[in-house]
């Protein structure tokens, strides 16, 4: 239950992140917010969801059986400490995107890079084992590179392929 406390309060300071910074003037009821000063806030809430990700999934597997077969064991790391800040990750980004003053194509395009992460962290909510850590990476693929394709380079999910050297 521990991490639904940290998911609940990083997703507090997410959406945090992105408030402030207007003035103080009676007319303004909301800051927005531009592309540049969107991409940076949204960066920076991307990295803010996931800070301490390795040191949580450290001591989440220190607690697990030996016993347990390894592609349940990453299945149930997937489950209870990487899927979550994803999701806290969607919301502060959605968040960003109704405070945002960003044209309506652009926003319309986000929201679709969300849906499609929506549907991978469904498809690894609902898978029950994993061969390995590549395979839970690679379900955000595609988010991923359209994420960074938008400059979002902070909010992609799985690693770029590496390059290899022959």
């Amino acid at each position: 239950m521990n991490w639904l406390l940290v998911t609940a309060a990083v997703g507090a300071a997410v959406i945090a992140a992105g408030c402030g910074g207007g003035d103080d003037s009676s007319s303004a009821v909301t800051s927005s917010l531009g592309k540049t000063e969107f991409v940076e806030q949204a960066n920076a809430a991307c990295r803010e969801a996931r800070s301490g990700l390795r040191i949580k999934a450290s001591a989440f597997l220190s607690g697990q059986s030996p016993d347990k077969p390894p592609q349940v064991r990453n299945a149930d790391l997937a489950h209870f400490v990487l899927l979550p800040p994803i999701e806290v990750q969607i919301g502060g980004l959605e968040e960003l995107i109704r405070r945002s003053d960003l044209p309506p194509a652009a926003a319309g395009r986000l929201e679709k890079i969300l849906d499609v992460e929506r549907n991978e962290i469904d498809i690894g909510a609902t898978t029950l084992r994993f061969p390995s850590m590549t395979a839970v990476y690679r379900l955000f693929d595609k988010s991923a590179g359209l994420f960074r394709v938008f400059g979002l380079t902070s909010c992609a999910n799985s690693p770029k392929p590496p390059v290899r050297l022959r």
